[in-house]
């Protein structure tokens, strides 16, 4: 039977159907790292409410806090099966079922700045490599953001690595930990929400909490006068991930849109935690805290330490030394490290 004309009546049914107030809505439950309160959290719901406006109303993601589905290290198996469509969170929490997941989500002594750590996920292999981690668990990053380049707080000046020998550090355990220890110091495993109390408390004399600006915020400057800044033992990744169905699911426009956001989020992110950080320095005198800052003959040492650890955990598997290689190739040709 011959195809009856396209009138201007169907014609105007046929764009309503496929417009996007007509399209399918996805709905996603995405858990992250940090509580509601807490300025990540706070960064990235404004993250994900920019990117579902941009999708027209076809996206709708449900952020939860911390722990309201699972615990943090429980987020990965929850979208495995279904209980969450994704999460922002942390990838070296899984280090022990995949290695890489710590050299990409937190290589100490490695990026000197959130602005290379940028460069290096979304202009490098950084993305890619991170997305052939998670895909052997089913799911797949978006993309990631930054913290920021962290300092270490101190009761006592920490402003060449020999004063770093002898030091009780908290730290977790992993890459970071290896490395301090390798530098002298004595590092003490405790979580990150233990060890406010724990520098407070002197049980430890110096902590990795978070960058500059977000210690400030805790109040660390009231009893721990020093810190060390930029400190580069930690420059965190965080990762939006959701399952490959729900990701495979989405039209491309979608997925386009999400990735661009996801970009808009980091670089907005790294510009305000850089310009909290000076914020913080300038202000140190007044609130008695003293920055300290290592040579450039302190910072090369302590990278030429950090890359024997590197390179023992590029030994725990082939994508953890794809991982490696890359990031070493990328920190060469942008003059961090030599040849």
């Amino acid at each position: 039977m011959p195809s009856r004309p396209l009138t201007a009546a169907t014609l105007a049914v046929t764009v309503l159907v496929t417009s996007p107030a007509f399209a399918e809505t996805h709905v996603w439950r995405i858990q992250s790292l940090f509580p509601s309160g807490n300025p990540l959290y706070v960064h990235f719901k404004e993250c994900v409410q920019d990117m579902e406006a941009m999708s027209g109303g076809r996206l709708s993601v449900d952020l939860l806090p911390a722990g309201v589905a699972v615990g943090a290290g429980g987020t990965l198996d929850a979208i495995r099966a279904g209980v969450l469509d994704g999460h922002y969170s942390y990838a070296p929490i899984w280090t022990g079922i995949e290695p890489a997941f710590a050299i990409l989500g937190d290589l100490p002594a490695g990026h000197s700045d959130a602005k290379t750590l940028f460069d290096f996920y979304y202009n490098g292999e950084g993305l890619t490599l991170l997305q052939k981690a998670y895909a052997r668990f089913g799911a797949h990053t978006i993309g990631i953001t930054s913290t920021g380049v962290e300092a270490l707080s101190s009761h006592k000046p920490v402003g060449t690595l020999k004063d770093l020998e002898g030091l009780k550090i908290r730290v977790p355990t992993g890459m970071a930990a290896e490395v301090f220890a390798r530098l002298g110091a004595a590092p003490v495993s405790l979580p990150v929400a233990e060890a406010f109390g724990a520098l407070e408390k002197g049980v430890v004399d110096a902590a990795d909490i978070g960058t500059l600006a977000y210690n400030d915020a805790l109040g660390v400057h009231q009893f721990a006068k020093h810190t060390l800044y930029p400190s580069f033992h930690s420059n965190i990744v965080l990762d939006f991930t959701v399952s490959s169905k729900k990701w495979t699911a989405l039209p491309e426009d979608l997925q386009a849109i999400l990735e661009a956001g996801m970009q808009a989020c980091a670089a907005r992110y790294i510009g305000k935690s850089e310009r909290a950080d000076l914020d913080v320095v300038e202000a140190a005198p007044g609130k008695g805290l003293t920055v300290h800052t290592l040579s450039t003959d302190d910072e090369n040492r302590l990278r030429g330490i950090a890359r024997k650890v590197w390179d023992d955990w590029a030994k725990k598997g082939d994508l953890a030394a794809a991982a490696v290689n890359a990031q070493v190739k990328f920190l060469e040709d942008v003059g961090v490290l030599g040849d």
